[in-house]
């Protein structure tokens, strides 16, 4: 059986432990192979998927913000 490779995507996925108020929440991004998010993921301490994209949005700037002061 041939096997053809049709296309390659490496990514790099970036981890975060947030406080949000009082309650703590798990950010996960994947980056293409410039550096751009082509996925992200937040999830709370009860396992709940948030989907919101203005939450998503938010909360993506924030963590930029702060990588970038460092």
């Amino acid at each position: 059986m041939r096997v053809k490779i049709i296309s390659e995507l490496t990514t790099t996925v970036n981890h975060y432990q947030l406080e949000i108020g009082p309650r703590t929440y798990y950010y996960k991004e994947h980056l293409n192979e410039s550096g751009k998010v082509i996925d992200e993921e937040l999830m709370d301490e009860e396992g709940t998927v948030h989907t919101n994209e203005g939450l998503l949005r938010h909360i993506h700037e924030a963590v930029d913000r702060q990588i970038s002061q460092r």
